[in-house]
């Protein structure tokens, strides 16, 4: 199957035993768990995680250190983070009505941590991402291997440097 492919819903009877099979025939180190009566079959990713987020931020360093903003703009980074939501948002046929009302939604509310809201937004993904049948760690993987090619490196900093622009993100903004 390839990566990003949509499936039916995984069901049936031992659904978490044959995950359990395939993602240990990957390779990955698995763990069992039950939330709200179901099991839940996950890689054991935190390890993963940290060496891709290594990867990631060597990656912005190298892409963004002659950006006006700099690799390290809080309000560039965020920006961007709010771009790549909206856009998965309407590539699963969200209307810009009903994004505008989460917006309202969320901005009536109070303010929480930012280390809590990454790891909500985490989860949230990834949940979504099994709901969807996409393979969040291929396709980022699949993602990371296009970027950090130099043709696309030099394409995303010139795009970004034009973003930035249009958002009214000049200057230093760093956290």
């Amino acid at each position: 199957m390839q990566a990003g492919h949509r499936t039916q819903p995984r069901k049936g009877p031992n659904f978490p035993e044959r995950s359990a099979i395939k993602a240990r025939q990957s390779g990955h180190r698995i763990s069992f768990d039950t939330i709200w009566g179901y099991t839940v079959v996950y890689p054991l990713l935190m390890a993963d995680l940290k060496t891709t987020q290594e990867r990631v931020h060597s990656w912005t360093q190298a892409v963004f250190e002659n950006d006006l903003l700099g690799p390290t703009s809080l309000k560039e980074r965020g920006s961007r983070f709010i771009e790549e939501a909206i856009e998965l948002a309407q590539a699963l046929d969200f209307s810009r009505e009903e994004i505008i009302r989460v917006v309202d939604w969320v901005l009536s509310r109070p303010k929480g941590s930012a280390p809590q809201e990454v790891s909500g937004t985490l989860v949230t993904l990834l949940s979504l991402c099994n709901l969807l049948g996409i393979d969040a760690s291929a396709e980022l993987d699949q993602e990371l291997a296009r970027i950090e090619t130099p043709e696309v490196m030099a394409r995303i900093r010139n795009r970004q440097s034009e973003k930035n622009k249009i958002l009214g993100l000049t200057g230093p903004t760093r956290p």
